[in-house]
Formats: structure tokens, C-alpha cells, sequence
């Protein structure tokens, strides 16, 4: 009885086990009744249909011995026939297994050769049900634990063992489940950990990252371009158009011209978003946005990728390097232009006039030092820009240098009527910092020059 799950399954297989014992003979009928009268099982007749047999003459009987015989006529042949029932426990409840066969097809009945022969045969059947329950219950034990390890598969226990000690097969069985369940539960861990590596490095991506679909859908968005699109970080945005967080239709035509593969030679695009400052002002920044597909290895489905690059930094030293070339071509096409013009007039016939000469050649002097200086400030700029260069550092007098810079700048401010003081804390006798002198000097020295010429 404990080998079936449930009631219903151990009368369905005693059912089919008489049915098969008494296929070979039609006429000789074998039912198994309980203690109740209800039949559990009968090789002639649906046990569905078959009325409480507790009221029969040979069960009845039974409540006086173990075994009886009667001859009646059936109730469902409405033949004579011969009733043979013996009681029995099995695994502490009673069962009835009765035998019945007509009068007429059973000449061995009238001799006294009946008793024994239906107890021989009551005792076999006996033996034979008792020995198949014993081998269903080494083959349906298994494939309960077996069951069982599925369960908890599915609850998600993939370290659970099944306990299967025979038969081999089964063993086996069992270890093939035990390193399927170590297998799914490696791999798990192992597309875990790509997961968590995939999303640690989608967050930490400098540039702005969006996921879509075909159908435009956000799957995935990373703080960045949330900072880019002024999205709110509350803000639910898996599943939404992409056009209902971007409010760009630059980027929104371009992203649909990479999904219908219009305009395959344009891969990026350079355009604008205003978004929040610090001090909640608006802020126009510069952006590159670049559109990859992204095909899946496991199923059919293309994602794509934008990839926002935020350029305004980019754009501004740009702009400040155009400026500086700009700047610089200018400084040193001023004394260029004046030598180059003082040499073409001396060479004119200038040079024979000596007072006229040695005032242009004073002049291409002065130029010259000018043009040496500007090489100079671009080669100091280039030094100092270069990395790995360390500028070499030293405890210096600040009160020195500035006296040096106005003695050198003091004929200049007199011819301008420009008078210059300098003003310090007289409590203090040296002003000392740690720093490089000539750069120093350099970087004063422009402050006052400029301030003398503008």
C-alpha cells in the first residue's frame, strides 16, 4: 500500500494485475474485496461498477473463519456458480480475495479434490500478489525518490542528492540526476557572474548606454545618459519609446535609420541636448551618438546599442586650440612682417643713409628679441605640457622677484606716466614659497608688461 502515492493508483494496479492473471481464462473470475465490502479489484467486470459486496453469503461468512465456500447463483451471470473466500492482512488491513467459477464448466468441483485444490490455488494467487507488490516496491521506491529530486529541482534545491541504494540501474539514474542538478547550478552561477560583470560595466561606462529593440522599446539605460536626457532616477524607463526619453529627433531618426539599415556609410552622428547644471540653469552640451547592433548568441532577437558621448570638453579645447593658433599666428607674423619690411627698404638704397639704417636695424632688433621671446613662452607652454616633466621647484624670495620685474619694466612705465607700487605687509621681512624662479618671474613679469600696453 505504501508504494502508490495515492488510493486511487493502488486499485487501478490491483485492478490491472487480476485482469492479467485471469486473461487466459474468461470463465474463472477473481475479485480482491476490502474489509468494507468494496471491491478493489476484479478480473471480469469495472470495479466502478460493482455494488458493495459485504452483503454476499461468502464474505458474510468469513466473520466465522478464515475461509468458506458457497454455491449460489450470481448476480451478474445469473449462472450456478461455485464461491471460495479467504481473508487475509495485509500491512495491517484486511482483504478478502474470493474466487468464483460456474458449476457447469468445472467437473473437479463434485469430488472432495475442491478444497484443496482452490486453497492451492488461493495461496499461490496469494504468494504471486505478495511478490509482485515486493518488486513494485523496489521499482516504484526509486522512481518515487526520483520524483521527489525533480520537485526539488524545480523548487530550485539543485544540491539536493537522491538516497537510491538499488537496483543499479536506478543508481545510476540517481548520479546522472546529482551532476545534472551540480551542472545547471554551475552554469547559473556561471551566467550570474557574467550578468553582474555585464552590469558593472554598463554602469560604470563613462558614456551614456540605451538598449532597444526593434520596436524602439527601452531595455536598458545607465546613469549617464540619464544625466544626459535629464531623466530622474525614479523615473521608470525599461519598456518606453525611445523617443519618450529622448526628446531629440536628430538621434530618433537616426537610430531608425540604423534599425531599416538606411544610410549603412553614417555610423554617428554630432549634435546638442540642454539639460540641468549644478546651479539648475539650462546647459547646452555637445554629443556624438554612435548606434551598434547587437545580435543575440542564445536567440534570434537583434538589440541595438546607442553610445552618447558627451564632447562638449572636447569641442571647447578645440575651440581654444583654433583660438591659440590663431592667436600665435598672429604674434609672430607682426615682427616677421616688420623685419622683413625694414630689410627690403634698407636694401632699397636705406642702408647708405647711416642715422636712417642704424634706427631700422635698432628696430629689426627689437623685433628679433620680440620673436624670440614668443619662440621661447611656446616651447616653456610645450615643456610644460608634456608629460612626466617635473618642473623643478625651490624655496624662493617673492620680494626679489618682484622688485626685478618692476626695475626691468620701470622705463617703460616712465615713458607712459605710469607709476607702479609695490604694497606688502612690512611685518613680515621676506615673503618665502617653495617655486621655480624663472617661471615665476615670467608669469609676473607678463601680468605688469600687459598691464603697462593695455
Amino acid at each position: 500500500l505504501l508504494v502508490y502515492p495515492s488510493q486511487e493508483q493502488y486499485e487501478t494496479s490491483i485492478d490491472f494485475f487480476l485482469k492479467q492473471i485471469a486473461a487466459n481464462n474468461p470463465k474463472f473470475r477473481i475479485s480482491l474485496i476490502d474489509a468494507t465490502g468494496k471491491v478493489v479489484g476484479d478480473s471480469d467486470y469495472d470495479i466502478q461498477t460493482l455494488d458493495n459486496h459485504g452483503n454476499r453469503d461468502e464474505i458474510k461468512n468469513l466473520a466465522n473463519g478464515k475461509e468458506d465456500i458457497v454455491i449460489r447463483t450470481s448476480t451478474m451471470t445469473n449462472k450456478l456458480s461455485i464461491y471460495y473466500a479467504l481473508s487475509f492482512n495485509f500491512h495491517n488491513q484486511m482483504y478478502i480475495l474470493r474466487l468464483s467459477v460456474p458449476i457447469g464448466d468445472n467437473v473437479f468441483f463434485s469430488s472432495s479434490l475442491k478444497n484443496s485444490s482452490l486453497i492451492v490455488t488461493a495461496v499461490i494467487l496469494i504468494i504471486i500478489l505478495i511478490i509482485s507488490f515486493i518488486s513494485a516496491n523496489k521499482v516504484l521506491k526509486p522512481l518515487t525518490e526520483l520524483k521527489k529530486t525533480t520537485e526539488e529541482f524545480q523548487a530550485g534545491n539543485l544540491n539536493y542528492t537522491p538516497h537510491i541504494t538499488s537496483p543499479k540501474e536506478f543508481v545510476d539514474l540517481s548520479i546522472s540526476f546529482q551532476h545534472m542538478g551540480q551542472t545547471i547550478c554551475q552554469n547559473i552561477q556561471d551566467i550570474s557572474q557574467s550578468r553582474d560583470e555585464f552590469l558593472s560595466v554598463f554602469s560604470s561606462m563613462t558614456e551614456g548606454l540605451i538598449a532597444f529593440d526593434k520596436q524602439l522599446r527601452i531595455q536598458k539605460i545607465n546613469h549617464i545618459a540619464e544625466e544626459l536626457f535629464s531623466v530622474g532616477s525614479n523615473t521608470n524607463t525599461i519598456g518606453k519609446n525611445l523617443g519618450d526619453i529622448i526628446h531629440n529627433n536628430e538621434i530618433i531618426h537616426f537610430a531608425e535609420d540604423r534599425l531599416i539599415g538606411e544610410h549603412p556609410d553614417i555610423n554617428e552622428i554630432e549634435t546638442h541636448v540642454i539639460i540641468h547644471n549644478d546651479a539648475e540653469l539650462l546647459d547646452t552640451h555637445s554629443i556624438l551618438v554612435r548606434c551598434v547592433k547587437m545580435q543575440e548568441t542564445v536567440t534570434a532577437n537583434t538589440n541595438y546599442l546607442l553610445v552618447v558621448t558627451d564632447i562638449t570638453q572636447l569641442k571647447r579645447l578645440e575651440r581654444v586650440r583654433k583660438d591659440f593658433v590663431a592667436n600665435v599666428s598672429h604674434e609672430l607674423k607682426t615682427p616677421i612682417t616688420a623685419i622683413h619690411g625694414f630689410i627690403e627698404t634698407l636694401q632699397d638704397g636705406a642702408i647708405e643713409e647711416k642715422d636712417t639704417a642704424t634706427y631700422f636695424l635698432n628696430i629689426m632688433d627689437q623685433q628679433t628679441i620680440r620673436l624670440s621671446n614668443i619662440v621661447n613662452d611656446l616651447l616653456t607652454l610645450s615643456k610644460l605640457e608634456q608629460d612626466g616633466v617635473a618642473i623643478e621647484m625651490a624655496r624662493v624670495n617673492l620680494d626679489s622677484i618682484v622688485m626685478d620685474v618692476l626695475s626691468s619694466n620701470k622705463h617703460t612705465a616712465e615713458t607712459k606716466n605710469i607709476s607702479i607700487e609695490y604694497i606688502r605687509d612690512v611685518s613680515v621681512d621676506n615673503i618665502m614659497l617653495n617655486g621655480n624662479k624663472g617661471l615665476l618671474t615670467q608669469a609676473i613679469d607678463n601680468i605688469v608688461s600687459n598691464s603697462l600696453k593695455y
